[in-house]
């Protein structure tokens, strides 16, 4: 019998290359999406893809869509709040009304992207509405896979366009030493091992983190992609307690690039106790440097 997907942010960073590896791999998608625009030309009119255009927060518009489907994956997250979506509306509620609904539509296997960190730090909006969606998918009864990767990117994502703006200044700000460390995971891997997931018996009923091929610190990203423009970088450290009111109050303004939640989170750092990629997954990590050369 052939497997239908549900499959949310589809035309999301995220979602939009787990929807390439399902078509390559077979799978029936009914793929919800809210800017049509998004759409990949070659993909609008594909026979295996029933686009649905919906609101990710406004649930009822697009809750029906579920039901006759055997797989859902939830790609949907953001990293920064504005006016109706909150971290508590996307990371939490809509999930639960997901999981809520695919209980009763039978759904055999939902599959979620979280994050590395969630339930670490409740004072992090972002990890602590992540960790409660999670708890919710593990007493829902279903079967699931909950993925925690570490900092996922591509060239063009939303982080990789500031932090390469940052590595072109004359003089690119670091703050408290930019020492902190993070396991790049690049957006190609995690959709395959998303993909995975749905057959991998190992994946079920846990919780995976999955990072990339190496641990790299903050000043180490930055030159690496001052590197590829040929350009070397001149880095100054800001102290932590300096740079946190001026974000404190930059942050109520959509143009500035930092929220205090974002800078709680960079300084942290972003790397696996256990990953799991190669463990579980037939995946070969990508390098830092080789994911940023197949994405631009």
């Amino acid at each position: 019998m052939e497997k239908k997907v549900f499959l949310t942010g589809a035309t999301g960073f995220i979602g939009s290359q787990v929807l390439e590896v399902l078509v390559r791999s077979g799978y029936h998608i009914c793929a919800l999406y809210r800017n049509e625009k998004k759409i990949p030309e070659q993909l609008r009119f594909h026979k295996k893809i029933d686009w649905v255009q919906g609101e990710f927060t406004d649930f009822t518009s697009w809750k029906e869509k579920i039901s006759g489907n055997h797989i859902i994956i939830n790609c949907v997250g953001i990293i920064r709040e504005k006016k109706g979506s909150t971290f508590q509306v996307v990371h939490t509620d809509i999930p639960g009304h997901m999981m809520n609904e695919a209980q009763h539509a039978k759904v055999s296997h939902f599959i979620q992207i979280s994050a590395l960190g969630a339930g670490s730090d409740e004072s992090i909006r972002y990890f602590h509405t992540k960790k409660v969606a999670e708890d919710f998918l593990v007493q829902s009864g279903i079967r699931y896979t909950i993925f925690r990767p570490s900092f996922v990117f591509s060239y063009n994502s939303e982080a990789m366009r500031l932090f390469r703006k940052l590595a072109m200044l004359p003089l690119t700000p670091v703050i408290a030493g930019g020492e902190y460390k993070f396991e790049p995971l690049f957006v190609g891997d995690l959709a395959q091992a998303v993909c995975e997931s749905i057959f991998k018996k190992k994946s079920w009923n846990k919780i995976i983190e999955v990072g990339g091929a190496e641990v790299l610190t903050y000043k180490e990203i930055l030159r690496m992609l001052a590197r590829l423009e040929s350009k070397n970088i001149t880095t100054v450290s800001i102290p932590f307690w300096m740079a946190m009111p001026g974000v404190a109050i930059g942050q109520y303004f959509w143009f500035f690039p930092i929220t205090v939640d974002q800078l709680k989170m960079l300084i942290r750092g972003s790397v696996c106790k256990n990953n799991e990629m190669q463990k579980i997954f037939s995946i070969q990590a990508t390098s830092f440097e080789e994911g940023l050369s197949l994405s631009k």
